[in-house]
C-alpha cells in the first residue's frame, strides 16, 4: 500500500505498528498514575502514592538504562555497516 511520496515512497506498512508504540507508553503511564496516586486505585490495588524520594532514586537507574540500550544500538548498527561495506567490497571481486 503506496501513498504519497518521500524517502520509502509513501509505504505505510508498520504505521500502525509505530504510533501504537508511541501512544502505549503514555497510556501506561497515566493508567499507574491512576492506580497510584487516586483513592480508588490505593483500595482496589492495595497501593500508596509514591514519594518523591523514590522517584528521585529510580530515575538515574532509569537514565543509565535508557543511554545504554541507544549506545547498544549505535553498536550494533556500526557493526552491521562495517561487515555489510567489507561483504559488498569482496562480493565484487578483484578489480
Amino acid at each position: 500500500m503506496k501513498h504519497g511520496t518521500g524517502r520509502f515512497g509513501g509505504d505505510v506498512r508498520g504505521q500502525s505498528a509505530v504510533e501504537f508504540a508511541l501512544v502505549l507508553p503514555v497510556f501506561l503511564l497515566i493508567l499507574i498514575a491512576l492506580i497510584v496516586y487516586t483513592p480508588w486505585g490505593n483500595v482496589v490495588f492495595g497501593t500508596a502514592p509514591l514519594a518523591a524520594e523514590v522517584w528521585l532514586f529510580a530515575l538515574p537507574f532509569a537514565a543509565a538504562m535508557l543511554v545504554l540500550e541507544e549506545g547498544r544500538k549505535a553498536f550494533m548498527r556500526r557493526r552491521a555497516a562495517a561487515r555489510g561495506q567489507g561483504r559488498a567490497a569482496h562480493d565484487a571481486g578483484p578489480s
